[in-house]
């Protein structure tokens, strides 16, 4: 039987989905079950069930703020989803908020109910990773040959 990868949920804005799927890419290649939306639900999956689920299969949950991160409805379902499960599954659960400016400069806004948690702004996608890395609540494997 195999062992069961730590999936993270990916909260994102549409608009940001060319850069989330870079990163999806990037945590898979680590060893990490990424979940993200477009791949998670099949069409017909009803949105709150599928997401809640992607929740309870999760480690943690990374939010990505940029200006484009604006509560349209499923944000705040999202964060209050994390939140939940942060206080379920304690250090077993992660909420990470990295904060990026737009093309002009302009700053993410730290939805309220994230603002009780530690956030990062991070300056490049590298640091965004390391950011990452660093907040999961796992220890990652020891370094060898294939």
């Amino acid at each position: 039987m195999g062992v069961k990868k730590m999936k993270v949920f990916l909260s994102h804005k549409g608009a940001d989905k060319p850069m989330i799927r870079q990163y999806k890419n990037t945590l898979e290649i680590l060893g990490f079950d990424v979940w993200l939306d477009e791949d998670a639900m099949p069409a017909g999956t009803a949105l709150h069930k599928g997401i809640l689920q992607g929740f309870k299969d999760s480690c943690a949950a990374i939010f990505f703020i940029t200006p484009n991160y604006i509560d349209e409805g499923f944000l705040e379902t999202e964060v209050n989803y994390a939140i939940t499960e942060k206080m379920q599954k304690g250090d077993k659960f992660s909420i990470i908020t990295l904060v990026f400016n737009g093309d002009d400069r302009k700053i993410g806004e730290v939805p309220e109910l994230l603002k009780t948690y530690v956030w990062k702004q991070p300056g490049n996608h590298l640091e965004a990773l390391q950011e990452i890395i660093k907040a999961l609540p796992i220890k990652v494997g020891e370094v060898r040959y294939r």
